[in-house]
């Protein structure tokens, strides 16, 4: 069942982020969910919730969603901040949206997009002696393979539309999801604006 917190605080705009325990760092999804949030959120401007909610609607100046898979089962993410008297078209957007893409998936010209994205800033993630350090030791933390860097482009490569689909609706599910809101809240909102 989705559960919704709000914690009220003394601000002009309300944070929101909405969550889900996921994967495993080792799980064998992890690159069609990888490459699915890149379309989803995770790829700044050119992402869908960017495009419907800063774009379209001007709701928020940024919104992303994260996968963190960890030794346990790590969160995926979707986070932003908006106008108190705007939360509830936020929330609603977001939940739509997420509920499209999970139903209608996507397209080829978008995950061709999204892997060349990746693949294209791949190269400066492993540039220096420290990130090369901090990936090995990922691998090792994670228990990944040794060959984990090398076979990088050709794992992401290999992604499909379908693929990542699937690997959604494995593992997320809105109505498991826990929503946090942390600002005045919507009501607060509309009694200040009854005052003026």
């Amino acid at each position: 069942k989705a559960l919704h917190k709000h914690l009220n605080f003394p601000s002009q705009q309300t944070h929101i982020m909405i969550g889900q325990a996921t994967i495993r760092r080792d799980d064998p999804d992890y690159e069609a969910l990888y490459v699915g949030n890149e379309i989803l959120g995770g790829g700044g401007f050119g992402s869908i919730l960017m495009k419907e909610l800063r774009e379209k609607r001007g709701l928020t100046y940024g919104v992303y969603s994260g996968l963190s898979p960890m030794q346990v089962e790590g969160p995926f993410i979707i986070n932003l901040s908006t106008r108190n008297d705007q939360t509830e078209q936020s929330l609603a957007l977001i939940r739509t949206n997420l509920q499209d893409f999970l139903r209608n998936g996507v397209t080829d010209e978008q995950v061709l997009e999204a892997k060349n994205n990746i693949l294209g800033s791949f190269p400066l993630s492993t540039a220096s002696n420290s990130n090369i350090l901090a990936y090995l030791a990922s691998m090792g933390f994670y228990n990944l393979p040794l060959d984990y860097l090398d076979s990088f482009n050709e794992r992401i490569s290999k992604v499909t539309a379908q693929q990542i689909k699937t690997a959604f609706n494995k593992h997320l599910n809105p109505n498991k999801m826990l929503t946090v809101t942390v600002g005045q809240g919507v009501s607060v909102a509309k009694n200040e604006k009854a005052k003026q």
